[in-house]
């Protein structure tokens, strides 16, 4: 998860030196059809970090840190205005799964079939209010540098999808609330909610035995995107006054991973090209096959 993580940044001066960025984001793959060894890759971020830092910088497993110059109109954003966008980045190939966990080879980025959906929270079966979370996102240090690798933070699921008001952005933006003990800075970053051990459900008949629904163990799904952490107010004395002030809680915003879900599959900017994409594929293919036959 840490190695699906990208950096965005103003400038490729900004992005070379790691300096200045303006947050995070990470990698979803989208599988081909056509070639179930390639996959369509995807970088996802908050709409108000891609549109001023455009640029990513991201490291492909065992690999140069690679820097992927581009301006805000790469990015493509969700048509209802939610805080999200995505940039494809072509075709990768998709290397056999033990491979990908030792990072041996290739990208490593999230499948979409990890994205949770609405039928997802189905009693007993998905994540609940409570359940554990982490996001993968940037650290700054006291010098302004960041690191190549994500860094990870962990919290817990508090509340499901209600309208939040995004100030900035004059916007009611639908969020989960993690409580991830964490401070602002990780905009963009991948949130993964979890569980590691099966529950127990109590049967709806007074009496009845306890269900052993939950029954999967170490199950996780990409809950969504962090836009931000909501403010408390607090109060302070200054020249022997007290003062209300807001400061940035554990509270994190989170947008609903079916949010990216609808900007994969039914935008016609993301999906017309992938389409195109998968037809060249197809195509490639079949001249293979030709060929083969022909030997």
């Amino acid at each position: 998860m840490r190695n699906a993580a990208i950096f965005l940044y103003s400038s490729v001066k900004d992005a070379e030196a790691r300096t200045k960025g303006g947050g995070s984001g990470f990698l979803v793959g989208v599988p081909s059809r056509a070639n179930p060894a390639q996959a369509h890759l995807y970088a996802v971020s908050n709409e108000h970090v891609s549109t001023p830092c455009p640029v990513i910088r991201v490291i492909p497993q065992r690999g140069e840190v690679q820097i992927i110059d581009g301006k805000d109109t790469d990015w493509i954003e969700h048509p209802d205005g939610d805080d999200i966008a995505v940039r494809p980045l072509g075709q990768v190939p998709v290397p056999a799964a033990p491979i990908r966990e030792q990072g041996l080879s290739g990208y490593a980025f999230f499948d979409v079939e990890q994205l949770v959906s609405v039928e997802t929270f189905q009693l007993g079966v998905g994540p609940v209010v409570g359940d554990e979370c982490l996001m993968v996102g940037r650290y700054v240090n006291h010098d302004g540098e960041q690191f190549d690798s994500g860094v990870v933070r962990f919290g817990n699921l508090s509340m499901y999808p209600e309208k939040v008001w995004q100030k900035d952005r004059s916007f009611d933006q639908e969020s989960f609330l993690v409580d991830m003990r964490s401070a602002a800075g990780f905009s963009g970053s991948v949130v993964v909610v979890y569980f590691a051990q099966p529950g127990t459900v109590s049967a709806f008949v007074k009496g009845g035995p306890e269900m052993p629904l939950r029954d999967l163990i170490s199950k996780y799904w990409i809950l969504g995107i962090d836009w931000g952490h909501l403010p408390v107010p607090q109060r302070i004395w200054e020249d022997g006054k007290s003062k209300r002030v807001l400061i940035e809680s554990s509270m994190a915003a989170v947008i609903p991973a079916w949010k990216l879900t609808e900007l994969l599959n039914d935008v016609a900017a993301v999906v017309k090209p992938r389409q195109e994409a998968e037809a060249e594929l197809a195509k490639e293919n079949q001249e293979l096959d030709d060929k083969l036959k022909e030997l």
